[in-house]
């Protein structure tokens, strides 16, 4: 059996298509690689990589260690975390970052000392969430830290300058799914009136 041989005509593909899906084979084997974690500088430089237990950064096989000190931010999987300062002299720690905006609504794991109670002698710990307007001083909202009647003052005062979503703290139960809610409202509507 002769085998016949068939040409095939590419059409012309201009240099930024090329480009472009250069960029794409070159991301997709990144994150085939398990490279698809994103690490922010003090600088904004963005490096994709890795995250290894949240205490490490691992680009091309080295390991860098994941301090706030040193970096603004990252992500791992779709989770993003910010270097966050609790107080002016204290080193900066890592903060779950769950809405971002002219309100950033931050949580973060406040460990006490160990008890007896506790299983295995264990820390306890609490759930904070911290909110900041426009880089503001951080606010406790979910009264872990405050008292709820303090939380919820402090929401108000973030939410000030839009009074229907203020009002809104005496018509619905304080939860955190209304915290979360109340900010990501706020936020959406101080983009879209941008």
């Amino acid at each position: 059996m002769k085998m016949s041989r068939y040409k095939i005509k590419l059409p012309n593909l201009s240099k930024a298509w090329v480009g472009g899906l250069a960029v794409f084979f070159c991301m997709s084997g990144s994150l085939a690689y398990g490279q698809s974690d994103s690490l922010i500088t003090n600088s904004g430089a963005v490096m994709v990589g890795k995250v290894s237990g949240h205490r490490s950064f691992k680009i091309d096989g080295k390991k860098r260690p994941l301090d706030p000190n040193l970096y603004k931010a990252y992500k791992n999987d779709v989770t993003w975390y910010k270097s966050v300062r609790l107080s002016p002299g204290v080193d900066p720690v890592w903060m779950q970052w769950l809405e971002k905006g002219p309100i950033d609504l931050y949580q973060y794991i406040a460990y006490g000392p160990a008890t007896r109670v506790s299983p295995r002698n264990l820390p306890t710990s609490s759930v904070v969430w911290l909110a900041s307007k426009n880089g503001g001083p951080l606010l406790n909202v979910n009264g872990v830290m405050a008292s709820e009647a303090g939380a919820k003052a402090n929401l108000q005062k973030l939410l000030l300058d839009q009074q229907d979503l203020a009002g809104e703290l005496d018509n619905v139960p304080f939860t955190t799914r209304a915290v979360r809610g109340l900010i990501a409202a706020y936020n959406r509507r101080a983009d879209t009136a941008r």
